[in-house]
């Protein structure tokens, strides 16, 4: 967010899911993390943008992802999403960083931090609980939905979480993409908070373990694009 929009560094810009006048748009701010009263990422400041905490449906932010159908499927069902983020402490339990099964955002969003681990539903909150609120963290969640058992890879600072395997399947909604998903949207109106994001990727297929402990903890300098061979989409 160095250019203090939602444009993109590698891929499609992303949109305010509520327009150019709408209550997500009023709600976000850009600037150094410092400015916004924040601790410095690891290693300095950087720029980040301010996700508004409102217990709305009209939050969010649209991300169309431009990634092809895969796994055999007809979502993308093997990709990989990864978050410099800094969850606020005050708020629900519960806030959601992503939206996968409505392009409305009319129901419950299917990604979220909850209790210092991230996941949904039953035995999708198994982890190290170091995904505290209050803090810079590299988040990544790898999905294959195509996998021998589908299973998301949680990663949190370069140190793994779960092969969360609750819940999975080919082309179910609540894990694969239709072509636009959105971030930090919760139809439900209930588990939001405010949230500070450096940087924010997704890549076509689901980066294997060994990448996602070199992508290590938050950084300055962003997400790379580049991982050996793999190509992602930054913001």
């Amino acid at each position: 967010f160095d250019k203090g929009d939602l444009s993109a560094t590698t891929g499609k810009a992303l949109e305010y899911l509520d327009g150019a006048s709408g209550l997500t748009k009023a709600g976000t701010a850009f600037g150094l993390a410092s400015e916004l009263g924040l601790p410095a990422l690891p290693g300095g400041d950087a720029r980040v943008m301010k996700v508004p905490g409102d217990l709305s449906n009209k939050i969010g932010y649209v991300m169309a992802h431009r990634i092809n159908p895969n796994g055999g499927g007809s979502k993308v069902n093997q990709y990989t999403i990864v978050y410099d983020i800094f969850v606020g402490t005050a708020g629900p339990g519960a806030a959601s960083l992503l939206q996968t099964s409505s392009t409305a955002n009319t129901d419950d969003g299917d990604l979220f931090w909850q209790g210092s681990n991230f996941g949904q539903g039953g035995g999708g909150y198994n982890g190290r609980g170091t995904f505290t609120a209050g803090a810079w963290h590299r988040v990544v969640a790898a999905y294959d939905m195509a996998a021998n058992p589908p299973v998301v890879t949680k990663y949190v600072d370069g140190i793994k979480q779960d092969d969360w395997t609750a819940n999975q399947s080919l082309d179910n909604p609540r894990r694969s993409l239709s072509t636009t998903a959105i971030l930090f949207g919760d139809g439900d109106q209930d588990e939001r908070r405010e949230m500070f994001v450096s940087s924010v990727q997704i890549r076509s297929g689901k980066l294997s373990d060994a990448e996602m402990v070199a992508l290590g903890g938050p950084s300055p300098d962003g997400l790379p694009v580049v991982i050996g061979t793999e190509i992602g989409r930054a913001h």
